[in-house]
């Protein structure tokens, strides 16, 4: 009796510990934390559910799945009118972009200083890659 009160015990620690991990890892601004969360706890092929469809048939087909979600969002979401949407030329400096200036010499301390170990940005890079390719096209030709 005693063992199954501690396994409890211990699986409802390991379940908050859990529960709380997940919790920083969702008010996290770092998005390849996320990533790296999601692809290790998925143990394989993500499969669909089965959901019902609005004549009450049981579908799985992933196209089909993919329909009925997309019809029921089409439904909570509305077209809103542009006409009441502010007027974003007169606030943004078009120019504004054009005068960020990067030097090769910083632009070659960030690649130096990249983890190889850590999962890729969102635009799906990894540091590997972009050391290899630095030296094979030098910063010059960039600037």
């Amino acid at each position: 009796m005693l063992t199954r009160l501690f396994f409890n015990h211990i699986s409802t620690v390991i379940r908050e510990a859990r529960l709380d991990y997940e919790k920083r890892i969702a008010e996290n601004k770092d998005t390849k934390t996320l990533f790296m969360y999601i692809r290790t706890t998925l143990s394989g092929p993500v499969k669909t559910v089965k959901v019902k469809d609005a004549a009450g048939m049981v579908n799985d087909n992933s196209y089909t799945v993919a329909d009925i979600f997309a019809d029921s969002l089409a439904k909570v979401f509305t077209v809103e009118p542009l006409s009441g949407m502010p007027n974003l030329s007169s606030v943004c400096n078009s120019n504004s972009t054009t005068n960020i200036k990067f030097s090769p010499d910083a632009v070659s301390e960030k690649l130096r200083r990249l983890k190889v170990t850590k999962s890729p940005s969102p635009d799906l890079i990894s540091a590997c890659v972009s050391k290899t390719v630095q030296p094979l096209f030098p910063l010059r030709f960039l600037f």
